[in-house]
């Protein structure tokens, strides 16, 4: 969505948590197989105790959108950036994870990714009751169930520089 609006500059918000780390390496990983690259100071680490300087938000060579780790820190994000004047989506575009149900209520509204935990948990629970002739027997090995993108209002094109 973000590289299709035109977002060429996207960080990424997270803390040091394992989930968060490993979401930052995938969006590191895929901006790279789209011959986009994440500087290292578009990484802004959050903690209880507050978040980093986002020091590059707001400049002409900054990024355009940010991708929060999860919904949660997408909504820190965006107090956070409207506490400093930064408008969202008019000067940075911002995106979470998780699609929890305030995600729809924040102003504006986030845009994020859905996992179908539904899904998930069908898919699991019939891996684990398969039968195999008169015994039950576990598959084994991952499956993948792909993420719902849930387009709402904090996600527009780049302002013109």
């Amino acid at each position: 969505l973000l590289s299709g609006m035109g977002h060429r500059r996207i960080g990424f918000v997270g803390d040091e948590s394992a989930p968060h780390v490993r979401r930052e390496r995938l969006l590191r990983r895929m901006l790279g197989q789209n011959g986009m690259g994440m500087r290292s100071e578009w990484i802004i680490r959050a903690s209880a105790a507050g978040m980093g300087d986002p020091s590059g938000l707001g400049v002409p060579d900054g990024p355009t959108a940010l991708i929060a780790a999860d919904d949660a820190m997408a909504q820190s994000v965006l107090r956070f950036l409207y506490d400093r004047g930064i408008r969202v989506p008019a000067d940075v575009s911002l995106a979470g994870m998780d699609d929890i149900p305030s995600a729809r209520l924040t102003i504006p509204a986030l845009t994020t990714v859905r996992h179908p935990v539904a899904t998930l948990v069908r898919k699991a629970f019939e891996r684990v009751t398969r039968s195999s002739g008169t015994t039950r027997k576990a598959v084994r090995g991952p499956f993948v169930v792909a993420p719902e993108l849930v387009v709402r209002e904090s996600c527009a094109p780049p302002a013109a520089e």
